[in-house]
């Protein structure tokens, strides 16, 4: 029992085939003690489930004296486990700690009821100001506590505030009347309800008894409870006033001590258990897979490395690159149709192993706090961290086996990669896989573009982003010079990488071209727009595009803004959306481009930015994917998302075709060759000339 809840949560992290169990209140066995006894919650660990392969054929590591490499400089080893994230919430000052140990108030205030909500809640904001804190007493109205001094200047401002409130009150409305008996009644009672509620945030009254006392023991090895909950656990406060229970930790036994009504315990147990999910999947590993997928008749025997090169500066050439990635290609086919077999087999089951790794993805995040995207991008499949060839190239199989290293790193450029600027026209010529979102456009030639800024604005909690975008007003006749702006929306990134966190990476490569589609699910933080500072509101005011220049010039900025804050980086994006045809699946193609500033500019001396070439990028995505992850975005202590995990319900079948018999993944994973094909019909026909074949690079 030391460590209980430390492999309950260790078993989960695991390459578990289900989720962790969604348990409700009441579907446990809870065994009744009296008070000086403690409840014993017994659950039994299944092993983890691991692949046939690693159960009945476990592949032989790589040789330890082969060199592994990494690119651009970046250094080798294994990726960090993330590490769990504090629970957002207002951290206890002198006066909140006085009230939870239910020292007495030093000051109160009456607040009228007739004072509007808005209001009433912005008085604990101005408590809190002057390091005060502000909660209901049960017959005296609104207490104070915290240091004379400043309980008495939070007192004032809290009056004033009042004051101004009713007098514009009385300057622009008639008098208001009083509260009808009825409606007196009901606010008393909500007041009331309010103070019990909040009472249970601290601690309970010595002689106060209880109907059922019960504990949970923490993983504090793992998480220790005052860094991820508060110096006070003040996290936990929305399960106390919930479920109507005391919650103290014992450090002594490593234990949470739950306090209430027999119901109420059970339901704050289970509550502080699924806590300890929600952190578990802060912390999870990512999933990383690359796997070989054949989108034509031919399979080659060899792969080589061809140098790549990204999206450069405006003002660099080729030659004055000197970090080149490397995207692996393949050579000579295979003849042998044995081995043609073999191959083609794997490539089936690559399919088969990345539908399951997504679904095993998706079970384990449903306690994942956090803005959820999942998108499948389609791009050059580049290697960060492998081992060279030693003899100049791979032979197909060492290559396949090398990607399933744990040292093995890689990735999908977001750009659609060394294709030619034609990414429009082909894309609209596509009537027969693609059709417009909109029923009220024509053709796909018509569709108009949609614009949008990303800002990335430098914060030691964590990159802050700033998401713009403007679309044509609705009804207006093919014309950009009336827009419409969006709603903003502000994301913080990981603090150590400075992007969206990796939750899956599941790339399927075609050798042929280097091509690859993969499946990405990222994380950001959703931040409130209300705890923004004003000096980000103001500069989000001021931003205004230019459409002309967006649809006129391919590498000229047409975002403005005014220099309020310093800028770390820009993404401007010129975007066209549209349907596949028989689906609800959304295909985006967008035209970007990235600025980015010097470190340390301020907002008066400004330097010039490192702007890269526009180049253009593609994906596909689901609204429906959105709907389901928005429930993730401000998950409340101790619950969990519940929308379904099956992938029937993710990758439904096509319109047309039955439900119950037709497989969406394979549907959709066929209709991403056909749009991969758009841009390298040379495989058509299975089909790749000799010229074409890249040029080997010994990397020894």
């Amino acid at each position: 029992m030391e460590n209980y809840e430390g492999e309950n949560k260790d078993g989960w992290d695991a390459d578990l085939d289900g989720d962790p169990e969604l348990v409700r209140a009441g579907e446990s066995t809870w065994t009744q003690v009296d008070h000086k006894k403690l409840p014993l919650l017994k659950k039994k660990q299944a092993a983890p489930i691991l692949p046939p392969s690693a159960q009945h054929h476990p592949r032989p590591p790589f040789p330890v004296q082969r060199l592994w490499r990494g690119s651009r400089g970046q250094p080798l080893g294994d990726s960090k486990r993330p590490k769990a994230r504090k629970f957002e919430a207002d951290p206890d000052n002198a006066g909140k700690k006085a009230w939870r140990a239910r020292q007495p108030y030093k000051d109160t205030v009456v607040v009228p009821l007739a004072i509007a909500g808005a209001i009433r809640d912005n008085l604990a904001g101005l408590a809190l100001d002057q390091g005060c804190f502000l909660a209901c007493v049960d017959g005296v109205g609104l207490g104070l506590w915290g240091t004379s001094s400043d309980v008495s200047e939070a007192k004032r401002r809290i009056l004033s505030a009042i004051g101004n409130d009713r007098s514009q009150k009385n300057s622009s409305f008639r008098k208001l009347g009083s509260l009808t008996p009825k409606l007196r009644q009901r606010a008393e009672t909500r007041f009331r309800n309010d103070v019990k509620r909040n009472c249970y945030r601290q601690i309970p009254l010595p002689e106060e008894l209880f109907d059922a006392i019960g504990t949970f023991h923490w993983p504090h090895l793992e998480y220790r409870p005052e860094d991820v909950l508060g110096p006070s656990y003040e996290a936990l406060d929305p399960v106390r006033m919930d479920c109507e229970c005391y919650i103290n930790y014992h450090s002594d036994i490593h234990s949470f001590l739950v306090l209430g009504g027999s119901k109420q315990v059970q339901a704050a147990l289970l509550r502080i258990r699924r806590t300890c999910f929600q952190l578990t999947a802060q912390s999870i590993n990512p999933v990383r897979l690359a796997l070989t997928h054949w989108r034509a008749s031919i399979v080659p025997s060899l792969v080589s490395l061809e140098p790549y090169y990204g999206p450069n500066t405006i003002t660099a050439s080729i030659e004055d690159v000197k970090d080149v990635d490397y995207s692996p290609r393949g050579e000579v086919a295979v003849t042998d149709a044995s081995a043609l077999e073999d191959a083609t087999k794997r490539s089936i089951l690559n399919v088969e192993r990345a539908r399951m790794t997504l679904e095993n993805a998706l079970k384990k995040i449903h306690f994942y706090i956090g803005t959820i995207t999942l998108v499948i991008r389609l791009g050059t499949f580049v290697l960060r961290q492998w081992a060279p060839p030693e003899a100049g190239v791979y032979e197909l199989e060492e290559y396949e086996d090398m990607t399933k290293e744990s040292q093995f790193r890689g990735e999908v450029t977001e750009e659609l990669g060394n294709v030619d600027d034609h990414v429009l026209p082909l894309v609209q010529a596509a009537n027969k896989l693609l059709v417009p979102q909109d029923v009220m456009t024509a053709t796909l030639a018509d569709v108009r573009p949609k614009f949008s800024a990303v800002f990335s604005f430098e914060d030691g909690a964590g990159d802050l982003l700033l998401i713009k975008s403007w679309h044509e007003e609705e009804g207006s006749e093919a014309s950009v010079d009336q827009l419409v702006e969006g709603k903003d929306r502000w994301v913080r990134v990981d603090r150590d990488t400075g992007k969206a966190t990796h939750l899956a990476t599941i790339a399927l490569t075609d050798l042929h071209t280097g091509s690859a589609w993969q499946f990405d699910i990222t994380a950001t933080r959703a931040v409130d727009e209300a705890k923004i500072e004003h000096a980000y509101t103001d500069f989000s005011k001021g931003v205004k595009i230019k459409p002309d220049v967006a649809l006129g010039s391919a590498n000229e900025r047409f975002v403005n803004w005014k220099s309020v804050v310093p800028v770390k980086s820009l993404r401007q994006e010129v975007q066209y959306r549209y349907n596949i045809a028989q689906t609800d699946y959304t295909l985006d193609l967008v035209r970007f481009q990235d600025s980015k500033f010097p470190a340390g500019q301020s907002t008066i001396r400004k330097l010039p930015p490192e702007v890269s070439k526009s180049c253009w990028g593609l994906s596909v995505s689901r609204a429906e994917w959105a709907t389901m992850f928005s429930k993730n975005e401000r998950l409340p202590i101790g619950t969990y998302a519940d929308w379904p995990d099956d992938m029937a319900t993710w990758f439904p079948p096509d319109f047309a075709c039955d439900s119950e018999s037709s497989d969406g993944f394979l549907q959709l994973v066929n209709k991403l060759e056909q749009i991969d094909k758009l841009f390298h019909p040379k495989r058509e026909n299975g089909k790749q000339g000799q010229s074409d074949l890249p040029e080997v690079v010994n990397q020894e």
